[in-house]
């Protein structure tokens, strides 16, 4: 395996990491500068923070279980 497919691959595994804000910082600054040079990492990047949205949301539905 050649060091750049190593590294795409290390890179992909913490996309979700970036894309919630827990990465160290030594590791976010190597990852974002693959992701500006990878179109896959990046639209991946993309889709993760879609679905970080999406789950940290206010709830638009109280549930207020009661007698029927």
């Amino acid at each position: 395996m050649t060091s750049e497919l190593r590294q795409h691959e290390e890179s992909w595994l913490l996309l979700p990491f970036l894309a919630n804000g827990r990465l160290a910082s030594a590791q976010r600054v190597q990852l974002e500068e693959h992701v500006r040079e990878c179109a896959r990492c990046a639209e991946e990047l993309g889709r993760q923070q879609l679905i970080r949205a999406a789950l940290t949301e206010p709830e638009r539905v109280t549930y207020a279980p009661g007698p029927s």
